[in-house]
Parts: structure tokens; sequence; C-alpha cells
């Protein structure tokens, strides 16, 4: 039995979550932080597969970044960056 990332991952993965636009997942990339900086890996269904993301803060007090493009300036937390691309969605983001 798989538990964790690994059982989140494979239920992104199924034919049921493939057919789920939108469906996400965040990850952390490192197990630690390296110089402050915090990573993840967004997991989302986009066009029946799975594509991933790296969300990225340098530092506690500036925004987020979405595959190295910049967020709004009030995406300073994980939940707030998530929001975002619920909704405002920068650009260059798949999902409409």
């Amino acid at each position: 039995m798989t538990t964790g990332v690994c059982a989140r991952l494979e239920l992104l993965a199924t034919d049921d979550g493939l057919s789920d636009q939108g469906r996400f997942l965040v990850r952390k990339k490192n197990a630690e932080q390296v110089d402050g900086v915090k990573e993840y890996i967004l997991s989302v269904v986009y066009d029946c597969q799975a594509t991933h993301h790296l969300l990225e803060q340098a530092s506690a007090d500036v925004p987020y970044t979405i595959n190295r493009a910049p967020m709004e300036d009030g995406t300073i937390t994980l939940s707030t960056a998530v929001a975002y691309l619920r909704t405002e969605r920068p650009p260059s983001w798949p999902l409409k």
C-alpha cells in the first residue's frame, strides 16, 4: 500500500483523475529549503495529461513565481498563490 505523496500522485494519474481538468497537487520540490527559497512542484491536469510547474518564493516577503514568471504582489503564501492560479492566472498559464 502506498501512502503520502506517492498515493496522491497515483490518484492524479488515474483515468478518473486525468479526466478532471484543473485537478491539482502541490508538493515540496526538496525536503529542505536552500538559502531560504521555498520550492514546490504544482502538478495540474490539463488536456487529459498531468503537467508540472515550479512554484517558487525567494523569501517570505516577496510574491511567488510560477515557472519563474512573477505572480501578483499579494501571493506571499502558498494558499494565496494557489488561489491566484484558480482565478486570475498569468498570461502563460494554460488553464483558462
